[in-house]
């Protein structure tokens, strides 16, 4: 969700105006027209080629930086000890043992 907000939000910056006014409903469709892209006049292909890698790029760094984040706040996060007993109530019981305890 962050990451196509991202996506579409840097595409309608980059991409060329005249593009965005050709497709009716704007940016919010430009997965469609990828297999369509190779049909467009050469310079307007190139154009939204590299709005596609600068706008991806974009969304990488954004999630670098999440990542980021989430690895200082993980250095801050106390440890919990692992159990080292056995719980008798959360043991498993077979199906014999089942039978035996339902009235």
């Amino acid at each position: 969700m962050i990451g196509g907000t991202v996506l579409q939000n840097r595409l309608t910056k980059e991409l060329p105006a005249s593009f965005i006014q050709s497709i009716p409903q704007g940016t919010t469709i430009m997965y469609a027209l990828i297999p369509e892209l190779s049909t467009l006049p050469t310079q307007t292909r190139l154009e939204v080629q590299a709005a596609f890698a600068e706008s991806l790029a974009v969304v990488w760094q954004v999630f670098a930086c999440i990542s980021g984040i989430g690895l200082v706040a993980s250095l801050f996060m106390r440890g919990l000890p692992l159990h080292d007993v056995l719980d008798a109530n959360w043991t498993m019981k077979n199906e014999k043992e089942v039978q035996k305890s339902t009235p």
